[in-house]
């Protein structure tokens, strides 16, 4: 099997390695969930504000599902590739890559929060997540959510809200539920 599309700088990852306990420890019981957890379309979402190892632990999980059970995986860094897609999103290889996205057994999206609701690559990854959610397809999303005081439930969702809208939030938590964290 070959190396899993994740981005180079994260090509050495490890979950074992990760600075963050409660992260680490997230994903670990998530590995040993994973087949029953999965099956149900159910996989993290890191949140917190930016350079807290949130898509460090996306990939070492991407990672390890490739490796040591063997599952296909996709990395979408939203800001980048959505913005690449864009310029060329009338070429057929645009499409592609987009019904790749939907079909692949593991996906993550890494980034989310840094496009606008109304724009073409909100539209292209609402796309992509609701398909995903309505096939069941586990899909973990990293983003960078800020919150002031503690992060409760109701706080996670309004930042969220604000960030891609209502009814994407409704199944990103739906999807997320028991592996949610809020990184500090």
């Amino acid at each position: 099997m070959g190396r899993a599309p994740i981005p180079d700088h994260f090509a050495s990852v490890t979950i074992e390695q990760i600075p963050k306990r409660a992260l680490r420890e997230s994903l670990l019981r998530y590995g040993k969930e994973f087949w029953q957890a999965a099956s149900r379309g159910i996989a993290p979402m890191f949140l917190g504000p930016p350079s807290v190892y949130k898509s460090y632990g996306a990939a070492a999980l991407a990672k390890a599902l490739h490796e040591r059970a063997c599952v296909r995986v996709d990395w979408c860094n939203v800001p980048v590739t959505l913005n690449q897609l864009e310029r060329k999103r009338f070429e057929r290889a645009t499409d592609e890559r987009i019904e790749a996205w939907k079909q692949v057994p593991f996906l993550v999206i890494d980034d989310f929060g840094m496009i606008k609701m109304g724009t073409w690559q909100y539209n292209a990854l609402a796309e992509i997540a609701m398909y995903r959610f309505d096939t069941s397809r586990p899909t973990c999303w990293t983003g960078n959510i800020e919150i002031d005081g503690s992060p409760s439930l109701d706080a996670i969702t309004n930042s969220l809200q604000a960030c891609v809208g209502t009814q994407l939030t409704r199944r990103m938590m739906e999807r997320s539920e028991g592996y949610r964290l809020y990184v500090p």
